[in-house]
């Protein structure tokens, strides 16, 4: 059972958890698993979609505008395929903090973090594998009871 609790090298698998956002609902979005986050290492916090089977990390054009992340022309471009259709987009540098719950650890810096920026983006914003997942080590504990569901988080040494 210790390997569960601790990593390799006998740290903790996980420094922070929150409550379990399951069928959470943002604008006209219901996520079937949610975690709120900082964006651009700045307020407020931003509910987003946490999808293990996402190529990519997705985030509007406009909320990248918005928290001021700089893009050059020189970046990474890719195509994704979503329920929404087929988008091309920008990969960017995006400092993402996943916030844990008083009490439940500390937030999680995810160091290295990156985004693909979609024009007209009409989805949430997606942490999808590429870009944040592949360096967050990720547990969730559904619970016994509506609302007792933990989602653990803590990074990949």
């Amino acid at each position: 059972m210790t390997g569960l609790l601790h990593d390799a090298h006998g740290g903790p698998w996980a420094t922070g958890g929150a409550r379990l956002l399951a069928d959470f609902t943002v604008g006209s979005h219901v996520l079937p698993l949610a975690v709120y986050c900082r964006l651009g290492g700045k307020a407020p916090m931003h509910a987003a979609l946490v999808d293990t089977g996402a190529t990519w990390t997705v985030v509007p054009r406009d909320l990248i505008e918005e928290l001021e992340v700089p893009v050059d022309d020189l970046q990474m471009k890719v195509r994704i395929e979503s329920r929404f259709g087929s988008h091309s987009g920008t990969v960017v540098g995006l400092h993402v903090t996943l916030l844990a719950e008083p009490g439940r650890g500390v937030d999680l810096d995810v160091t290295g973090a990156r985004a693909v920026m979609v024009e007209g983006w009409p989805g949430p914003t997606v942490l999808g594998f590429h870009g944040v997942l592949e360096i967050v080590r990720l547990g969730i504990d559904p619970g016994a009871r509506d609302g007792d569901g933990v989602l653990y988080f803590g990074p990949v040494e």
